[in-house]
């Protein structure tokens, strides 16, 4: 059985809301892939920033904003027999959370990678190879209040 942690409706949801979503699914991935996998020592990739905002650029949404989470990784990978696994306990978590379709972009003995894509636009984007990444995208969503200015502003995901 699945359980669905919330599903977000587009037009209902403030960038705050958007956010807090999506903390809590960066932070659910690696609690997934730590209980069945073991514990990693995930840290913000150093050549990435870790909030970054950026207007929506599709022309149909204005006055939104996307923002990135910036990318997550540990050094080193879990063993390739276990890629696959790791693959679709993430993937699990995704469709939980509401992202229902996966865009492959790498399945080959040197690596996997894919998106996973939220109806409403946001994406997280999971690679496994010579390094293990996450990396966590909002749609287009307005600020209900004063908008972050950094990861600082981020809600904490509960523990």
């Amino acid at each position: 059985m699945v359980e669905v942690i919330g599903v977000m409706e587009p037009e209902e949801q403030s960038m705050e809301q958007v956010l807090a979503h999506l903390v809590r699914l960066r932070a659910a991935i690696q609690q997934d892939l730590a209980h069945r996998f073991g514990p990693r020592p995930w840290q913000p990739a150093p050549s990435v920033a870790p909030f970054q905002r950026s207007a929506a650029d599709d022309g149909s949404s204005p006055g939104t904003e996307t923002v990135s989470l910036g990318t997550v990784y540990f050094p080193g990978t879990y063993p390739a027999v276990l890629w696959r696994a790791a693959a679709d306990t993430v993937a699990g978590t995704g469709k939980r959370f509401g992202f229902t379709s996966l865009v492959i972009h790498e399945d080959s003995p040197e690596g996997l990678a894919f998106t996973g894509r939220h109806p409403a636009g946001h994406t997280y984007r999971f690679g496994i190879g010579a390094t293990t990444v996450l990396a966590v995208r909002s749609g287009p969503a307005a600020w209900s209040g004063p908008p972050y200015r950094s990861a600082d502003d981020l809600p904490v995901p509960a523990a």
